[in-house]
């Protein structure tokens, strides 16, 4: 039992990235948590940890260790899963965020579709256009949009979504015909603030790629907002499927240069991949499997 918690606890630290981390989130003190890993180390006669005052990373032999422990570990979980699920209740508050253009143009009738599939859970949903701290702020997962950073986090992919240019009809008229991507140096153009380089696109067709310099006439940290600002006629924007597709629909918007364009990967990220309640792993699978469904790869 004692090896085992100093694994665990080891495992922990590796993962959030310090021993006050860890320690909450197995129900120990700090010091307790430092004096299973440095017994831990003393019984592998390696260092495991880089130790400093503000962060703990892993030594070459920490990395391979950490690998094989959480290995073992998942194995240890899904066995007693396989034990638990079939008499477990799916219920508990589940806390999610996501994107709000992503959430209104999709997720929400996923999300409801969950919910009503399991009356017992309680569903809370945060639809955030900010970066959120999924331990710091107590949630279960989160949806997001873009390439994800090395967080620690971890994640399945949901698919790639098209990312196109779209305008108001009136603008689009004003512009005259659009041949190629070049065009739109000095169009005016609704930026998404939360891009690398907002007021730069880049674009692709088959094999090949340009980016483009664009006057930045609005911007917005909301997708959504993107999208009104464009529809309401202030610039050419360049935005995800779901947040301009309704707009489309209604004729607010229409597309330019349809043979350009890129595409965007979305992620389903989650806090660690052990130990997960049936209910958020559930949610977990569901999500996947109804966004398989109107991604494009």
């Amino acid at each position: 039992m004692s090896r085992l918690l100093e694994i665990e606890v080891f495992v922990n630290v590796a993962e959030r990235g310090s021993f006050a981390a860890a320690a909450a989130a197995l129900g120990l003190s700090s010091s307790y948590a430092s004096k299973l890993v440095s017994r831990l180390e003393q019984r592998l006669g390696v260092r495991l940890l880089h130790r400093t005052t503000r962060r703990h990373t892993l030594t070459t032999q920490g990395e391979r260790y950490l690998a094989d422990c959480q290995e073992a570990l998942g194995l240890l979980d899904r066995s007693d899963a396989r034990v638990l699920e079939a008499a477990e209740v799916v219920r508990g508050e589940l806390r999610v965020t996501a994107a709000t253009g992503l959430g209104l143009g999709l997720l929400a009738e996923v999300f409801n579709r969950f919910a009503l599939a399991h009356p017992e859970v309680r569903l809370s949903v945060a639809y955030l256009d900010r970066f959120v701290d999924l331990i710091g702020e107590r949630f279960d997962l989160a949806v997001r949009v873009g390439e994800l950073p090395d967080s620690g986090l971890h994640a399945r992919r949901l698919g790639a979504y098209p990312r196109r240019l779209v305008a108001s009809p009136a603008l689009t008229t004003s512009l005259g015909p659009l041949l190629h991507p070049d065009a739109l140096r000095g169009a005016p153009a609704v930026v998404y603030s939360g891009d690398a380089r907002p007021s730069e696109w880049t674009l692709r067709s088959g094999e090949q790629s340009i980016t483009v310099p664009v006057e930045r006439r609005a911007e917005s940290n909301s997708g959504r907002a993107v999208a009104l600002a464009a529809a309401a006629g202030l610039g050419v924007a360049f935005l995800p499927s779901f947040h301009t597709c309704d707009l489309e629909r209604s004729g607010r918007l229409v597309r330019l240069l349809p043979d350009w364009g890129a595409s965007v990967p979305v992620h389903v990220v989650f806090p660690t991949a052990r130990q997960l309640p049936l209910r958020v792993r559930l949610l977990i699978d569901h999500v996947v499997a109804e966004m398989a469904e109107v991604a494009v790869s």
